[in-house]
């Protein structure tokens, strides 16, 4: 009782895997999917809605759900993953996601997250109607996986999602700032023999005592209003009261008797909440307040580090896709990059099976991504692909890459690898199966490839399978690598 007390706290339904809760429930029932899916889904649901995760995961689903009995409950979900549901459509998914949708926007609460990480991997029945509906609702999303779901071939309609980063033009030769820069530019000097606009008065350094008289006389009337009142003699700030909007910048606390301002210059004196027989506390401030430098902790904003080129990020969130083994290539994805300004900020991209759509030209727009992950993995990897050259595959950043696959590329040569691996520092999986151009069978080259990956401090896998084109001319090095 005591362990099924804990098991049930909602502190322990917050990440729920009910893959193997799926499996359990249709060997207990001895029945045949469809109709032991019909007796699953309550039971899943109840559980489900009583608990509310954060994150839901059931994979293999197979017949043992059916999407017209149960669809989960996005509603408070930050992850979602579903595999191999064969029944799900693109309807089912609009429903699903929509539903959600509705509920946020009514709730408005914290408790309700909007969904950042969706995985609809394997599921036949999906089109690209799906993207679209997953464009629409989920506008936080992270990270979309369709892996396997063959019918997918445009993500145009996920271009809204997309983090993208857009460079301001640089300041022009004339020396003219732009942007935020302009806004604190001191104003520029006027003519000479040339009075001040009335407006432009206001800023203008005090004139030398000797020609007060003079400038007085040509001060505009707006810059009158802030300038003190003429003194006849010797007088007490204490004894005469600043009259018109001068009285604004008056300090009360120089004033030797208390007295009640009246106007707009109450707006910005504190105000006094101190009751008779109380203990003095700290005013609180009034409208003066607003104009007050804020007080920051940690890391300040200095217009100082800007520059006359600025990155700005705009778009969503997505940094994150999964499009392997689906009808997805390259020319698409380009056309959807190159359909509005900006680059693309992406730091995972896996579309294996495609490989043999990429090339030099291709390959460009990836130029400016941070790369994670990547994976370019050409479909049959014996025939492979040489569109993709030692140039195009050069124009990648890999100093953050952690796993790079690019099994099949047989344009790619050994030392444009070398230099991608003394680069990656961060690189623990390289997948270049089938890459028969990285080893022509001298020494000189196995030798290169073995001193990279022996120099490299984080590689935990690597797979070279069938790089060897003649193994029996590899050298003795070869042989090593291979052990």
């Amino acid at each position: 009782n005591r362990w099924r007390q804990l098991s049930l706290h909602p502190s322990c339904w917050k990440h729920v895997d009910a893959t193997e809760f799926l499996a359990m429930a249709q060997r207990r029932l001895k029945a045949p999917p469809k109709d032991a899916a019909k007796k699953i889904a309550p039971a899943l649901r109840g559980y489900l809605e009583k608990y509310s995760p954060e994150s839901l995961t059931i994979r293999s689903i197979q017949e043992l759900l059916n999407p017209e009995d149960y669809l989960p409950s996005v509603n408070g979900l930050c992850e979602l993953v579903l595999t191999r549901f064969q029944a799900l459509s693109d309807t089912h998914v609009h429903v699903m996601l929509l539903s959600a949708s509705e509920l946020e926007v009514r709730a408005r609460s914290k408790s309700s997250s909007s969904i950042r990480k969706l995985a609809l991997e394997y599921c036949p029945l999906l089109t690209n109607g799906s993207l679209r509906s997953i464009a629409s609702q989920c506008r936080q999303l992270e990270e979309v996986s369709l892996c396997g779901c063959a019918n997918i071939s445009d993500i145009s309609s996920l271009r809204p999602l997309l983090k993208i980063n857009t460079v301001t033009d640089a300041s022009s030769a004339k020396g003219e700032k732009s942007g935020i820069q302009a806004l604190f530019a001191p104003p520029p000097a006027a003519p000479p023999n040339k009075q001040p606009s009335h407006l432009a008065s206001l800023f203008a350094p005090q004139p030398p005592v000797s020609q007060s008289m003079n400038s007085s006389a040509n001060a505009s009337q707006l810059a009158s209003m802030f300038q003190a009142p003429a003194s006849t003699g010797s007088f007490s700030s204490s004894d005469t009261a600043s009259t018109g909007l001068f009285s604004l910048f008056d300090n009360p606390g120089e004033k030797a008797a208390p007295k009640q301002s009246s106007g707009l210059a109450s707006l910005f004196e504190p105000v006094d909440t101190t009751r008779p027989g109380e203990k003095l506390e700290p005013k609180q401030p009034g409208l003066a307040s607003l104009f007050e430098p804020p007080k920051t902790s940690g890391t300040s904003f200095s217009i100082s580090n800007l520059s006359s080129t600025t990155t700005i990020t705009v778009g969503g969130l997505l940094t994150r896709l999964d499009f392997s083994f689906t009808s997805l290539k390259a020319a698409s994805f380009v056309n959807m990059v190159e359909s509005k300004p900006g680059k693309i900020a992406l730091e995972s991209l896996l579309v294996r099976g495609s490989g043999e759509s990429w090339a030099d030209d291709r390959i460009g727009v990836l130029s400016s991504c941070p790369w994670r992950c990547i994976d370019i993995c050409c479909s049959d990897l014996k025939l492979g692909s040489n569109r993709l050259t030692d140039e195009g595959f050069r124009v990648l950043d890999l100093k953050q890459c952690e796993k790079l696959s690019i099994a099949g590329q047989k344009g790619i040569h050994i030392a444009s690898l070398a230099r991608a691996l003394n680069t990656a520092k961060k690189l623990q999986s390289l997948d270049a199966e089938q890459c028969s151009s990285l080893f022509m069978g001298d020494e000189a080259s196995t030798v290169m490839m073995v001193h990279s990956v022996q120099n490299s401090t984080t590689l935990k896998y690597v797979n070279v399978a069938g790089c060897f084109s003649n193994e029996e001319r590899a050298g003795d090095t070869g042989k090593r690598f291979l052990q």
